[in-house]
This record gives structure tokens, C-alpha cells and sequence, in this order.
């Protein structure tokens, strides 16, 4: 056999070869584990987890909790890895709820009723706090009880005043009011580390490699990023 016919014959056998993987490739349908394109001991956290089922779901943030997170289902079609974000339910964010009334008293008073907003219970030992330019630290406030509830006295005026709500373990919570009222407000507050749910997206991210150790896409901006299976 002559060298060029040999060389036309490995030329070919590469050929196969590659078609046999893309196709190989090109019908897996499933991934599954933990991936990760961050490296370890990082202080923040990126990572997706998949199940052979067709489901996965996304999360990204950092000690005190997700950042952003989302649910949905995947899929391998040819070279491309589409995530449907289709499952996770909107988020329900710190709110209040204000009921007020006005009087010719020289004095408004302010009755807060804070709740812990996922599980609906009165809040105790709750800061609440607002600027005070009378005072010398700048800030006045107080505690809620052992049933969630603060009062307030104040001056009326036509200034308005921001409160800051604060407990340890969830988002701080700012409202304001106009001093020439009286308010009985009820404020529901949001765990830290919820994060914001991600609903109706579909990301397509071209696959460049994949084998039982990692992943490597290519982003819309054309850059690869490698996603590493945890152990």
C-alpha cells in the first residue's frame, strides 16, 4: 500500500472517528451532579446541579445565602445545552402594611407589628430606628416586645421620617412616613440568603467538551467557561 493511500485511509478514519463522538456526544441527553465553575475554598458559591431525569436547578451567591437561584428542566440538543427556567414560584419580598389616622393632638404615635414573613410569627427584640436630628448620635429607636410590637411618640411635622427595621438573620427593611399622621404598621420581613428567583428564561450555551469530570461552554460573548464536577 503506498503512503498517499495510506495517509487518504487515516484521513478518512479520523473522519469516522469524530462523527462517531459529535454523534455519541450529540445523543447523550442527560447530565448528572453538582457543577461548579468557580474554584474551591472561594468564598462565593456558582454552581449547577442535574439530574439524569431532565430537571435541574442554579445557585449563586455567598455566605449569607443565594444571591439569585432557579428550577427548571434541560436538555442536549446536538452540541447545544438549553436551560429552561420554568419552575421555581416568585419571590414574596419584605413588605408593609400601613393604616393610618389624623387627629388635632400635637403628637402622632406609631405602632409597629413586625413578622417574620415566611412563617407568619411576630417578631421580639426587632430594631427599629429613625434619624433624630434633636439628639446628639443622630438616631432614636427602639425594641419590639416579646409580641413583635414598638411605639413611637412624635412631634408632628411635615418633615418625613425613614425607619430602619433590623433583625440578625434577615434583610433590613427602610419605610417611610409623613409625621403628620398616626400609623399602626405591620411589617413582614424577609430571611437573608432567599435571593431572587430566575422564571421564563431559556439560556443556549454551545458545548466545546464534556466527559465525566467537567463541561466547557461557550457563552453568547464568545467566551468558554469550564464547569468543574464537584466530587
Amino acid at each position: 500500500m503506498t503512503l498517499k493511500a495510506q495517509n487518504v485511509i487515516r484521513f478518512f478514519l479520523i473522519i469516522i472517528f469524530s462523527y462517531t463522538s459529535f454523534l455519541s456526544f450529540s445523543q447523550e441527553k442527560n447530565i448528572s451532579g453538582t457543577y461548579s465553575n468557580l474554584m474551591p475554598l472561594q468564598e462565593h458559591y456558582n454552581y449547577y446541579v442535574f439530574d439524569e431525569s431532565g430537571k435541574f436547578e442554579y445557585h449563586k451567591g455567598a455566605s449569607l445565602g443565594d444571591d439569585k437561584y432557579g428550577f427548571g428542566t434541560y436538555e442536549i440538543r446536538n452540541d447545544t445545552l438549553i436551560l429552561i427556567y420554568n419552575t421555581a414560584e416568585p419571590l414574596i419580598i419584605g413588605h408593609h402594611k400601613s393604616r393610618v389616622f389624623t387627629n388635632k393632638n400635637s403628637k402622632i404615635e406609631i405602632v409597629f407589628t413586625v413578622y417574620d414573613l415566611e412563617n407568619n410569627i411576630t417578631l421580639p427584640f426587632t430594631n427599629i430606628f429613625y434619624i433624630d436630628d434633636k439628639i446628639n448620635k443622630g438616631y432614636e429607636g427602639e425594641k419590639t416586645d416579646e409580641n413583635g410590637k414598638a411605639n413611637f411618640e412624635l412631634i408632628k411635622s411635615n418633615k418625613k421620617i425613614e425607619f430602619n427595621i433590623t433583625l440578625l438573620g434577615f434583610k433590613e427593611y427602610k419605610l417611610t412616613i409623613e409625621p403628620k399622621y398616626s400609623y399602626s404598621i405591620d411589617v413582614y420581613l424577609q430571611k437573608q440568603g432567599l435571593g431572587i428567583p430566575i422564571k421564563n428564561q431559556v439560556d443556549k450555551f454551545e458545548i466545546n467538551e464534556f466527559n465525566e469530570e467537567l463541561f466547557r461552554i461557550k457563552t453568547k460573548s464568545g467566551k468558554i467557561e469550564t464547569w468543574y464536577r464537584k466530587k
